[in-house]
């Protein structure tokens, strides 16, 4: 329990040496911090930069940045208050919650599958190495949308098939593999949803969305081991919290898709943005998603008008 425990206190301590965002620091105006935290990244990757142009580079953007104040704080409610952004976080409340719950609930479902119960954990835990290298890989040549939610929605139906497996002895290994597809493909959208959800936001409430859902998640990772208790009950067979896991694995899934792909365009840094630019629907399945180039949209705001 020690040697568990203890990786645990290493952020108390770690958060020192691990740089904040440039990108954040100079949407927050902190300018200086932004500059030595990019000569930093210069001077170890040995590249020769002008500090002064530097410098001037960051004031530059600092100067587009499309917020009305300097001083303008973002709180949790910024996270719903514009009708793109309260889409884009309702969506991933939902499948947080779903991540976490499928997640957490297959690991203590295990008991109640056929065979050796430490095999099938282990089993679970082994599925874990191809399918996060899958993952990387699809992400990339796929892109967000389409990958996870190609993905929920497989855990989903595995789930769903593992449900309609008679019930005879018999057959009960292929409700075993059918739960270890289901594993595979979770473990991808739980990968992935991190990294999904942070492009989703724009830089000023992107710790704000991200926080917010995986707190969502927490609850899903709570009720997890009481969906599965009910396989206890008499009244219920055995295979009833995957039927839970696998409608809502669905719904999610599908629900996913209407999130718009964040990989072909750049990030956006204020709500404005975020607002203003066109979502890409587009599925990337016969050739990679292409990246596009920065943009140079303006933004009109009242009698405000600034360059992003």
């Amino acid at each position: 329990m020690l040697a568990v425990s203890l990786p645990g206190f290493l952020p108390l301590v770690a958060w020192r040496w691990i740089p904040r965002s440039p990108r954040w620091l100079i949407a927050n105006n902190l300018l200086e911090e932004a500059h030595e935290v990019l000569m930093k990244y210069a001077r170890n990757n040995h590249v020769t930069v002008d500090s002064k142009h530097l410098k001037h580079v960051i004031q530059e953007v600092r100067k587009n940045d499309a917020r009305k104040t300097v001083d303008e704080k973002y709180g949790i409610l910024d996270t719903v208050k514009t009708p793109k952004l309260r889409r884009r976080t309702l969506i991933m409340f939902f499948n947080w919650f779903v991540n976490a719950l499928i997640f957490y609930g297959l690991n203590y479902n295990v008991k109640n599958l056929a065979g050796n119960m430490y095999l099938n954990f282990f089993l679970l835990l082994v599925v874990d190495f191809p399918s996060t290298a899958l993952c990387c890989y699809c992400l990339q040549r796929f892109g967000r949308r389409l990958t996870y939610s190609s993905y929920m929605t497989f855990a989903g139906v595995a789930c769903l098939l593992a449900v309609a497996v008679p019930s005879s002895k018999e057959y009960q290994v292929a409700v075993v593999i059918f739960v270890m597809v289901a594993k595979f493909f979770i473990i991808s959208t739980f990968n992935s949803v991190y990294i999904y959800t942070a492009e989703l936001y724009p830089t000023v409430i992107r710790n704000n969305g991200v926080g917010l859902s995986s707190m969502i998640a927490r609850i899903g990772g709570i009720i997890a081991p009481y969906i599965v208790l009910l396989a206890d009950l008499p009244n219920l067979w055995k295979t009833f919290p995957l039927l839970i896991f696998g409608v809502l694995g669905v719904a999610a899934g599908i629900m996913a898709f209407w999130l718009p792909e964040t990989v072909t365009s750049q990030m956006p840094q204020t709500v404005e943005q975020a607002e203003a630019w066109d979502e890409d629907y587009k599925i990337y399945c016969c050739h990679r998603p292409v990246i596009q180039a920065p943009r140079e949209d303006v933004v009109t705001e009242g009698e405000d008008t600034t360059l992003v």
